[in-house]
């Protein structure tokens, strides 16, 4: 019988962190200090709003900078309560990929970083 699934897959692991996860479903009560999942359910006004805003069809992707209307919201706040005028907003999916950005575009090749510990494992 043929593979249909190429024989590299058989070899790959689960993450470290998705073992450590595994580990503490099994443990009672765990205190969890880890990637910052929410111990808190979505606002009702929050869960109205994104069903109107599917319903409306907005479930698209979204520009790479971020929605147009939030960008200007936020930068608005930004303006209100730091008086930075017209500062650039951008609008990232998740925080290791805005911190990738700002990274990629505050730091230099040599340029010292210091992050401190303990952090989120993906970041070492």
């Amino acid at each position: 019988m043929k593979r249909i699934i190429a024989e590299r897959t058989s070899k790959i692991d689960a993450s470290g962190i998705r073992r450590v996860f595994a580990l503490a479903a099994s443990l009672k009560d765990p205190i969890n200090f880890s990637i910052g999942q929410p111990d808190f359910d979505v606002p009702d006004a929050l869960k109205e709003e994104a069903i109107k805003a599917i319903r409306a069809g907005q479930n698209k992707y979204s520009q790479t900078a971020g929605n147009s209307v939030l960008k200007g919201k936020i930068a608005e706040q930004v303006n209100n309560e730091f008086g930075w005028e017209k500062p650039a907003v951008l609008v990232a999916s998740g925080v290791s990929g805005g911190l990738l950005l700002a990274f990629m575009a505050l730091i230099n090749p040599g340029d010292e970083v210091i992050i401190p510990d303990p952090y989120f494992v993906i970041y070492k």
